[in-house]
């Protein structure tokens, strides 16, 4: 699909190909139309194929290290992708290469985890890591970069497929200029700024030091005494993975909204489990919810006129 106006043709209509839309921004009406391309691009350079068909074998062969997947990986659709790309591509060996890889993670997904088939083509790969990052074959863990420790939102999932590539090594995390370091030195990441491990920073009304790649934050003013009864305190420093405090607390005024795009806590006051905020500072049942129309907040069993009907506040609904 089409999403932008990078093939429209001078009368406004999107174009599907390459070839009809280059077609409709002809200068000279008498040059011939460019006709679709079908054909195989390993046919349009004999040395290109060469080096396909030789490279690409290794898939098909008995001898090589791709062999032990065979059996659960047909590798034959693999073999035509790997030829077709390494001629079409610019640089072959980039595009060899990743046909290669894919089939390397199509294995491991079967549980047959392939190792050694960069050492006769692709090493150029594992012998150019970053400094201090080091190549493997079977890079297991995720979440490796000291961004990702503060994150509230966790990317890493149970089934993680292990992927060939540089990272770093075990214990060290990479940091904001491509370095791996240990995690007691990774900075923390707080509205597009990066804070040195062991400095501390203000964030409303709470004091957060750096620790670990994470901000550990405890508020200045008294816990308890400042909440209101039933109200309680929450402090974000003592906090469980995605509990967010104030932000995207239930309410009478949310009952349904499902939405909450904050990946911020925030400690504060909040009401017990099974109350809700009635807009007015108090803690309330579900069903002694008030409602909010028209910037006004009403009692529950208040009537209010709008247009021809009569509606009642019930269950803040």
């Amino acid at each position: 699909m089409v999403l932008s106006d990078d093939m429209k043709t001078p009368q406004g209509i999107v174009e599907g190909t390459a070839p009809t839309f280059s077609n409709s921004w002809k200068a000279n009406y008498m040059c011939p139309d460019r006709e679709e391309r079908l054909e195989d691009p390993c046919s349009l350079s004999v040395e290109n194929e060469w080096y396909a068909k030789h490279w690409c074998a290794l898939l098909l062969s008995p001898d090589s290290s791709f062999a032990q997947c065979r059996s659960v990986v047909d590798p034959e659709l693999y073999y035509k992708r790997c030829t077709y790309a390494s001629c079409n591509c610019e640089k072959s060996e980039d595009c060899l290469c990743a046909v290669f890889s894919s089939y390397a993670r199509a294995c491991a997904s079967k549980g047959v985890f392939l190792e050694d088939w960069r050492e006769k083509v692709c090493d150029k790969y594992s012998r150019n890591c970053p400094a201090s990052q080091i190549f493997s074959y079977q890079h297991q863990r995720c979440q490796l970069t000291c961004r990702s420790l503060g994150s509230v939102q966790q990317n890493c999932i149970s089934d993680f497929l292990p992927v060939d590539g540089c990272s770093c090594p075990d214990g060290l995390y990479l940091n904001e200029n491509g370095i791996c370091i240990p995690k007691a030195k990774c900075p923390c990441y707080h509205n597009e700024v990066y804070i040195k491990s062991g400095k501390s920073i203000s964030i409303k009304d709470e004091h957060c030091v750096c620790n670990n790649g994470m901000l550990h934050c405890h508020s200045w003013r008294a816990r308890s005494s400042t909440c209101p009864s039933p109200k309680q305190f929450f402090n974000c420093s003592a906090a469980g993975s995605g509990d967010l405090g104030l932000h995207c607390a239930p309410t009478c005024l949310n009952l349904d909204s499902d939405d909450c795009d904050s990946t911020e806590c925030e400690s504060g006051c909040r009401c017990p489990a099974g109350l809700l905020d009635d807009g007015k500072d108090s803690c309330v049942q579900r069903n002694q919810c008030t409602c909010k129309h028209d910037g006004h907040i009403y009692a529950p069993g208040s009537e209010i006129p709008e247009q021809c009907n009569t509606c009642t506040c019930k269950s803040g609904s």
